[in-house]
């Protein structure tokens, strides 16, 4: 089949029901190079012109965003890091009240009094542009038992606390010199500040003679009163090395590094508090972990996603991202987030499950962007960090010395082709550009695993036409689904009513057919600008023979007459 006629338009595939991509494509755009192994990026408070990347040796770099230079001088250096094994400046944080207190916050590992250990210390700009070492205050103090599992990151809540994640304390398996014999530290809730998820209240001081501990505890923590940590928020983490909070619901996602099975994305609802124990050593994602693993614990919740070693969705070395909320609308509510070691780059979409019932398959959207987001110049690897500046824009920091920004981009390919995303699925492989004009060679799409073949694939397709009033819209498509007991529909937006109208629908199973859709009375199916609205819906109907079932289109167009 070939869509050659004239007014041949192929549509964009978007993310979500009523949200739209306005470019032809998306891309990276290198904002920063040259950087010595840069390991986070962030933005203060009521900041849109700046953002702030650590360095790993210890220096703070500003990026100024309005004309897309770094400053020559650093903002600060944080002194005396050690960068030996997994150590360095790791996380960076400004208080919510930064414009009028100026105080910011690091965590990095040093080696003092004998002892390697993790820092979380405040500092206090000097002015807009930099900020003095000697105003350093020590908030906490957590000797490392080895130099690996340091964790990393440090975030403010939108309850004004501030978040510190910890790992083990190295080693394999939480065992070893510095781990409580039998149980590990992470699931060592007495003395023992490693492998969790801290909550301080950096504005109060509940040790007014402890040097090292400079903050107060929450009331609403919930080992409050009963044994364990006050300090405590969420316990039985590995190395939660990249953390983040979705800035349009409150929602904490975890991104915490396994042992040698499984990496997992776990998820803490704002305002849950059923349940604190993300099950490390005992588990490993949804799963006993070999050689010392076990059942649930009763306090446990399992991850949203996790994933194994290999393949396109698996790699090493999970890290934690963000869930997009910036002006790229096609793409908000999208969790995204990578893997150090594969260099693999992905997106998922929590669908909302209550936390009691996380069984690793809590997401209704799965996307590997390697090959989708192409970068402007230089190469994205070793993906270290996700941050946001004040305006929702993701920035991916490469440990290589590059950041990268989420833009708009134009494809090369000829025609007005556009981004191809799964909106219920997952994307395997294809080309954007085999839409075009291609035979049997296209994009593939697979159902997230289940037993029924649930859930369906369902793609999005936009665009604008050339008169506001055809006298007839075709909608072709060439596709093929090789499981059986799947059904295929078609829907246009009708601008009338402001709904979606099924045109077609019809048995999907075995077939290679090309399917040319006609559209009567068309003014009803194109907006007062042109604009153009469909969906297809790929779902089982019945049992499928072996699953992940899969569907291939292999091209996509409108016609128009007027």
């Amino acid at each position: 089949m070939s869509l050659s006629r004239v007014g041949v338009f192929v549509m964009a595939l978007v993310i979500g029901v009523g949200t739209q991509l306005d470019a032809q494509s998306l891309s990276l755009e290198r904002v920063a190079s040259g950087l010595a192994n840069p390991t986070f990026a962030t933005h203060a408070p009521d900041d849109a012109q700046r953002l702030f990347i650590t360095q790993r040796s210890g220096a703070i770099r500003i990026l100024n965003l309005d004309s897309g230079n770094l400053n020559g001088a650093n903002f600060m250096t944080v002194p005396s890091v050690n960068t030996s094994f997994e150590g360095g400046l790791l996380g960076l944080a400004f208080h919510p009240d930064y414009q009028n207190n100026g105080h910011f916050y690091v965590n990095y590992t040093l080696s003092a009094g004998g002892a390697f250990r993790t820092r979380i210390a405040r500092f206090t700009r000097t002015d807009d542009d930099s900020a003095s070492s000697a105003t350093q205050q020590v908030v906490v103090e957590i000797i490392q038992p080895q130099q690996n599992h340091n964790a990393g990151w440090i975030g403010f809540g939108p309850d004004g606390y501030l978040y510190v994640a910890t790992g083990d304390g190295g080693n394999g398996n939480d065992t070893g010199a510095g781990h409580t014999p039998g149980i590990g530290n992470s699931q060592d809730i007495t003395n023992n500040l490693l492998g969790k998820m801290l909550r301080l209240d950096v504005d109060g001081d509940d040790f007014p003679g402890d040097t090292n501990r400079n903050y107060a505890i929450p009331p609403s923590n919930p080992f409050i009163g009963v044994t364990g940590d006050d300090e405590i928020f969420i316990y039985g983490l590995r190395n939660p090395f990249r953390c983040s909070f979705d800035r349009d619901n409150g929602d904490l996602y975890i991104g915490d590094v396994g042992q040698g099975a499984r990496e997992e994305i776990d998820v803490f609802p704002l305002g849950f508090a059923e349940r604190f124990n993300m099950g490390w050593r005992l588990r490993e994602g949804t799963i006993a972990t070999p050689g010392v693993g076990g059942p649930r614990p009763d306090d446990n919740i399992d991850p949203i996603y996790d994933y194994p070693r290999t393949g396109i969705f698996g790699g090493n070395a999970v890290t934690g991202g963000v869930v997009y909320r910036g002006p790229l609308q096609g793409l908000s509510g999208n969790y995204f987030f990578a893997d150090f070691g594969s260099n693999n780059f992905w997106s998922i979409r929590y669908d909302g499950s209550d936390p009691l019932t996380f069984d690793g398959t809590n997401f209704s959207t799965r996307v590997r962007w390697n090959g989708i987001f192409t970068t402007d110049v230089g190469v994205l690897s070793n993906i270290v960090a996700f941050g946001e500046d004040l305006d929702g824009n993701v920035y991916v920091v490469d440990f290589g010395g590059e950041v990268f920004k989420f833009a708009d981009g134009t494809l090369t390919e000829s025609g007005t082709l556009n981004l191809v995303i799964p909106f219920v699925g997952m994307f395997e492989s294809g080309s954007l550009a085999d839409l075009a004009d291609s035979d049997d060679v296209g994009l593939k799409y697979r159902s997230v695993p289940a037993p029924t073949g649930d859930p369906s694939i369902r793609l999005e397709f936009r665009g604008n036409i050339s008169t506001t009033s055809p006298s007839v819209i075709f909608f072709n498509m060439e596709s093929r689904v090789t499981t059986p007991n799947v059904n295929q529909k078609i829907e246009f937006f009708n601008f009338l009513t402001g709904d979606y109208e099924e045109v077609d629908n019809r048995d999907a199973s075995f077939t290679d057919d090309a399917l040319t859709v006609e559209i009567s009375s068309p003014n009803f199916f194109a907006s007062v600008t042109g604009e153009v609205r469909t969906r297809v819906t790929w779902s089982a109907t019945g049992p499928v023979i072996g699953f992940p079932w899969a569907t291939v289109v292999d091209q996509v167009g409108w016609d128009f007459i007027d």
